[in-house]
Formats: structure tokens, sequence, C-alpha cells
């Protein structure tokens, strides 16, 4: 194991056990698009990794950049930034995580510009803003911190 493997860990069993304790009722992996914080509720959160190669596949979704072996699992990965329109300039150079997540099609990859922590909070997002009719950005919900706003996504 790596060790921000290792740290990630630490801190999510640390996010855990003040949820234990009362003093926060859900807890986020919190992250950046863009100049954006984004989140994801840290139970779906199987692992952050550094980025790795990609097998670009036919035909897929311009956001799908293709799969990737994780330990011997073919895993699709999407870039948050392409999802967004957040489409980075050809010369520009980003440091690059994957969140790898437990969703319901199956382990997803996550491509971000950077993790920054994992968050609790008791208090329960305000919903999504309804901007643009009835587009599905897939926001989950809305936390306001002293930070800025934090967008909860839907795995």
């Amino acid at each position: 194991m790596s060790d921000a493997s290792a740290r990630w860990r630490a801190r999510r069993a640390r996010a855990r056990s003040s949820q234990e304790r009362g003093e926060a009722t859900k807890s986020f992996v919190r992250f950046a698009v863009g100049e954006t914080l984004y989140g994801f509720e840290v139970d779906h959160v199987r692992e952050i990794v550094h980025k790795g190669s990609v097998t670009v596949l036919p035909s897929m979704p311009a956001a799908v950049s293709g799969v990737a072996d994780h330990r011997g699992e073919v895993v699709p990965i999407v870039d948050l930034r392409v999802r967004f329109g957040l489409v980075a300039d050809g010369g520009e150079r980003r440091s690059e995580k994957w969140i790898l997540m437990n969703a319901p099609v199956g382990l997803v990859g996550f491509v971000v510009d950077r993790v920054i922590d994992v968050v609790g909070t008791s208090e329960a997002p305000d919903p999504p803003p309804k901007v643009g009719g009835s587009v599905d950005r897939g926001i989950k919900g809305v936390i306001a911190s002293d930070d800025g706003l934090l967008f909860i996504l839907d795995v």
C-alpha cells in the first residue's frame, strides 16, 4: 500500500470516529476541479490513487477517458474536467488524482485536479440550485462553509 493510500485510510478512519461521537452526520472527500470545490460521500470512495495509464475505447462519451487496469479490475475513467466543460488548454500541466468510487454500475474512477481532505459536517446539504431548468449536472447538494461552497456530487 502506498503512503498516499495509508494517509487516505487514516483520514477516513478519523472521519468515521468523529461520526460515531456524534460530531458529524456525513463525511465527504473534498477535491478540486478547476477552481471549484466538490465532494463525494466518503462511504462510496474505495481509494484515491495517482493517475495511471488509460486505454482509449471507440465510441465513448467525451468525458470517459477510457478504461484502466487497477489491480486486475477494469475501471472506466471519467474526467470531471471534461464532464463539467472545463477542457484544459494544450499547454497547461495539471496534477491529477483518481478517486475510485463504488458506484451502482461497479468501480468507476474519476479524474480530479487535486484531493484536499476529508471533512465531516452535521449539516445536511442544501438542494442543488435550479439553474438551467432540468439539466442534470450530477450535483446532489451544496454545503456553504468558510472555505466557500462545496458541491456534493451524486455517484
